[in-house]
């Protein structure tokens, strides 16, 4: 909350309401970086970093395919199929992935 009313304070009267959405975001994220560390440092919590990269590399080229699908097709129907499409596409990539590395 202080951070929020500190950058809004300084870029609010510069950049107007774009800045105060922008504030509001970069403080959530400040907060849910500070609840995550010491929530982890009370709970003994150790992040499955590994586990974080594999999803994050398996989404990445579907993202990609999303966006250039939704740059050139203006039907939501299609954009919607590509997306369940992408979703299965993506979970069986997972599965193969954390079966492999559980084996």
């Amino acid at each position: 909350m202080i951070i929020s009313i500190l950058i809004n304070v300084i870029f609010i009267p510069k950049y107007g309401e774009i800045s105060a959405s922008y504030s509001q975001l970069f403080a959530e994220i400040v907060v849910t970086c500070l609840a995550f560390y010491y929530s982890a440092r009370t709970l003994k919590y150790v992040f499955p970093f590994k586990s974080f990269l594999i999803n994050i590399t398996a989404v990445l080229p579907f993202i990609l395919i999303y966006l250039l699908f939704d740059f050139y097709i203006d039907n939501y129907f299609i954009l919607l199929f590509v997306a369940s499409f992408s979703f299965l596409i993506y979970y069986s990539i997972y599965q193969f992935l954390s079966l492999r590395i559980i084996f």
